[in-house]
């Protein structure tokens, strides 16, 4: 028992430290409290079914214990004959099912399943230390990523293009028991764990797993070029009506086999343009997607971070602009560790030149294996090296396919 305060006035109170709730007796409402009418139900030790008592309002009052006061604290109004002997408790911690507890004579047992213990979700964390752990000790099975540059190669002979995208791809993989385990999580009403593969959850492998699924799933259809994968999303390239009818039938029948299910509003059927990897390819030729209208609109780099972001972006086009590591020399050195940010006329010349060379959108053709005529020019500065692949049926009308480039080192200067 302790003397307490609320709203400066004494009381008599009985401590105790894992309850989250304050009641106050009606007896006690001297202490000018301004009662919210509100029931509230009340439950003891041993019984979280049926509420043992109930709150007939709500306050707030200035609680003051040992000295310390507690601003504004909630409090609960409860009848003089309401509580009973046992310590009265709101449903908090103790019942979440990973919790379990009962009374001993005087003692509170608690039992826990720590086992499923993983990973405690908080308002407004996005990580936290169950989840950095379970990161640090999965074992990385490597599987190289599609290659962007080679997923679109593929598709140059594509004149009518059908795109297939899975339903929730990664939940489609069932998990092990063991694996079940490891996904628990617990929120302010429950534990529960996944069934199925999420993305996230400490889950570091699962896009990993998920395309080796794919690539084994569509191995024979891939290595005949009948299909494109890139995670969960799947490209057939035709080049007929009749093609594209015959394709779309295996393909059909292979994720059926998989027991893999599709979203239909997700996929497009017999289509001459195709938005894909951040591209637009329309028979046989390539050109910025959606991407760029990011890029175009980019307002003028305040900072160092900016700048970095501007060229992350400028960077996923550059195949289309020829000595793009020369031209964004002046912006690169903004980013160099160490280096002042001093946004002068030579950056500004160059990021609006980058803008311009993408805001005319341009087109190219993609990479023709069975091109006649293919060549590659080279250039060299004491800034950058360049090249550009070449592609055409005879020297006077070869285009532009792919431009590359990278700045110098100071030992090639």
């Amino acid at each position: 028992m302790k003397t307490v305060h609320l709203n400066i006035v004494q009381l008599t109170s009985m401590i105790d430290t894992g309850c989250s709730t304050v009641l106050v007796r009606k007896s006690a409402l001297r202490c000018c409290l301004t009662i919210r009418p509100r029931m509230s139900p009340l439950f003891t030790v041993g019984n979280v079914n049926e509420p043992s008592a109930s709150a007939a309002g709500e306050a707030h009052a200035n609680v003051t214990i040992d000295g310390v006061t507690a601003d504004s604290h909630d409090v609960k109004i409860v009848n003089d004959d309401s509580i009973p002997v046992d310590v009265l408790l709101r449903r908090t911690w103790l019942e979440l099912p990973h919790i379990g507890y009962y009374k001993q004579g005087n003692e509170l047992i608690i039992e826990s399943n720590d086992h499923l213990y993983g990973t405690v979700l908080t308002e407004g964390s996005r990580d936290n230390d169950a989840q950095v752990q379970q990161i640090k000790q999965t074992v990385t099975q490597p599987l190289p990523m599609p290659d962007v540059d080679a997923q679109l190669s593929k598709l140059a002979n594509g004149r009518i293009l059908t795109t297939l995208d899975l339903s929730n791809g990664f939940l489609q993989i069932p998990l092990t028991t063991e694996a079940k385990d490891k996904t628990a999580f617990v929120t302010e009403d429950t534990t529960t764990k996944f069934e199925r593969m999420p993305f996230g959850n400490g889950m570091k492998d699962a896009p990993t797993t998920f395309q080796r699924l794919m690539s084994i799933v569509f191995k024979d259809l891939r290595e005949a070029g009948k299909v494109n994968i890139y995670l969960d999303d799947i490209i057939i390239p035709s080049k007929t009506w009749d093609e594209m009818l015959e394709d779309l039938k295996l393909v059909l029948s292979t994720l059926s086999e998989a027991n893999l299910t599709l979203k239909p509003s997700k996929c497009s059927f017999s289509k001459r343009t195709l938005d894909y990897l951040g591209f637009r390819i329309t028979e046989g030729e390539i050109r910025p997607g959606r991407k760029i209208d990011t890029l175009t609109n980019f307002p003028r780099p305040r900072d160092a971070h900016e700048v970095r972001r501007f060229l992350g972006l400028a960077e996923y086009f550059r195949r289309f602009i020829v000595r793009y590591a020369e031209i964004a020399e002046p912006l690169t050195q903004l980013i160099a560790k160490d280096a002042p940010y001093s946004w002068q006329n030579e950056q500004q010349m160059a990021f609006e030149k980058l803008i311009g060379l993408l805001c005319t959108e341009p087109t190219v053709p993609m990479y023709n294996p069975d091109a006649i005529m293919t060549e590659v020019h080279t250039d060299a500065s004491s800034k950058a090296l360049s090249g550009v692949l070449l592609q055409g049926t005879k020297t006077t009308d070869l285009k532009m396919i792919y431009a590359v480039s990278k700045r110098t080192t100071p030992a090639e200067t």
